[in-house]
């Protein structure tokens, strides 16, 4: 079996079903794009005051990357940091998941009074490297890390999103990242692991 990039991938093969009229329907799977990124204690995500996100990791597969800047919604890449790629096709995101564990080599009691909330995100910019999140896409833990509490190294929390039905145009660059919201300013180290599925 050759060997295939994911985020380069075509859809997946047709499969065939038949309708009530006997005649064969193309029916295709979709995409499936798995992510997994990690940061480092020194590469951490941050809030401001009123709790909004002030950075974002580029989600690539499994390297590091440096933290950039959101302004409204907004960042650009840098010339060393362009963990993006190009849609091959016209697409629809229907769903996102994650599961997020905070980045530590042993128990993780937050700040009392904090709440720590990461999530994923798709951005898309056209012909250049200014990228706007799709605020739709927006997906945050269920259940986030709050202070006080006692976590044990290697817990993880969830979240998802499905139906989302985001088009996505062939041509579209897209990149994936990671943030955090807070109730206040708050900084942390995450790891960010799931997948996407597009139609």
């Amino acid at each position: 079996m050759p060997n295939r990039k994911i985020f380069f991938d075509q859809p997946l093969p047709l499969t065939t079903k038949y309708g009530s009229t006997g005649f064969p329907l193309n029916i295709s799977p979709g995409v499936i794009i798995p992510f997994s990124m990690g940061t480092a204690n020194s590469l951490t995500l941050g809030s401001d005051s009123s709790g909004n996100s002030t950075n974002v990791i580029l989600i690539g597969s499994g390297k590091y990357s440096g933290t950039l800047n959101i302004t409204n919604g907004s960042f650009t890449q840098t010339t060393s940091n362009l963990y993006s790629f190009i849609m091959p096709y016209d697409a629809t995101l229907q769903n996102i998941y994650l599961t997020v564990t905070y980045y530590s080599n042993g128990i993780w009691i937050p700040p009392t009074g904090s709440t720590f909330t990461p999530y994923v995100a798709m951005a898309t910019a056209t012909d250049n490297n200014f990228f706007t999140i799709i605020s739709e896409t927006i997906t945050s833990i269920e259940e986030s890390f709050v202070g006080g509490n006692t976590y044990p190294i290697n817990t993880h929390h969830s979240g998802s999103q499905e139906g989302l039905g985001i088009s996505i145009p062939a041509g579209t660059k897209v990149a994936l990242v990671g943030g955090l919201n807070g109730n206040s300013a708050l900084s942390g180290a995450f790891t960010f692991r799931g997948g996407l599925w597009l139609t």
